[in-house]
């Protein structure tokens, strides 16, 4: 489905904008967030840090108002232009896992899966699904959005390299694309590689977002040690509250490169409609 999305297959457009209610974390669902001091004795970590010696600023719940300002500061619209129409394989999620649905395939599209959870997968090895997967996911999205982008057909040999890469779901091709985009030069100037120009504009901000999300799954790795120390009855209670706090830290991450990048992106304007004759 990410991928049909991406490429706007199952997106139907509307003729006129609707207007939706803008986005707010509710009072009750900040109210939520907050955890308890600890669990089972045994200070919780939040974000890979004691809760006690932590700053107020990275609780779950301020997150989220953070979340709320950033989506305020981007000028993010109250207006649907869209929706997805991809439901024939929609399943109800109050039977899904009933015997009904037992032999239903439970994973996701391999091109978009965390590399930690795609390897796993392969290697037919258990593991525990993190924050850190889900945000990896959209970053996944992303690149193959910016990969396939049909607005810019000019593409130089590496992009048609990594292009081909990604429709064989290979989580080593996968991995391999991480390692050079960490390193990766993308300006022109310096690169010696002339990426097209949606590369060159969205690159960097895959780069830092990249960044940002290892700093992330290591931080969980953390979380999982200190869970370790927890009696087995606290387990579940333990990774809610962490899911929760990572799930909205991945979130904040992406809305604050997008302000770091939004300027630069906002200079270089609106792609031109490839000419029939492409």
């Amino acid at each position: 489905m990410h991928r049909d999305i991406s490429i706007g297959n199952v997106l139907l457009t509307l003729g006129e904008p609707i207007a939706y209610k803008p986005f707010k974390f509710e009072d009750k669902i900040l109210e939520a967030l907050w955890p308890p001091a600890s669990v089972d004795g045994t200070t919780i970590a939040l974000n890979g840090m004691d809760i006690a010696t932590e700053s107020p600023s990275q609780t779950s719940a301020q997150i989220a108002k953070d979340i709320s300002a950033l989506i305020g500061k981007l000028e993010i619209g109250s207006k649907c232009t869209a929706f997805v129409t991809d439901g024939d394989l929609a399943v109800q999620w109050a039977t899904y896992f009933d015997d009904e649905h037992k032999h239903a395939p439970r994973f996701g599209t391999p091109e978009f899966m965390s590399l930690a959870l795609h390897r796993a997968m392969l290697e037919n090895t258990k593991y525990i699904q993190s924050p850190a997967d889900d945000v990896q996911s959209f970053f996944w999205v992303m690149l193959w959005a910016v990969l396939f982008n049909n607005m810019d057909q000019k593409r130089c040999p590496r992009e048609v390299a990594w292009r081909a890469e990604m429709e064989g779901a290979d989580v080593r091709a996968k991995g391999d694309f991480t390692a050079r985009l960490n390193r990766e030069e993308f300006d022109p100037e310096f690169s010696g590689v002339k990426y097209s120009a949606v590369g060159v504009q969205l690159f960097p901000l895959l780069q830092a977002w990249w960044r940002k999300q290892r700093e992330l799954e290591a931080d969980w790795g953390k979380v999982l040690r200190e869970a370790k120390r927890i009696s087995p009855e606290s387990h579940a209670r333990f990774h809610l509250h962490h899911y929760h706090s990572f799930a909205l830290r991945g979130v904040k991450d992406f809305l604050e490169i997008m302000d770091e990048y939004r300027p630069t992106l906002k200079s270089y304007g609106q792609f031109e409609p490839p000419s029939s004759s492409l």
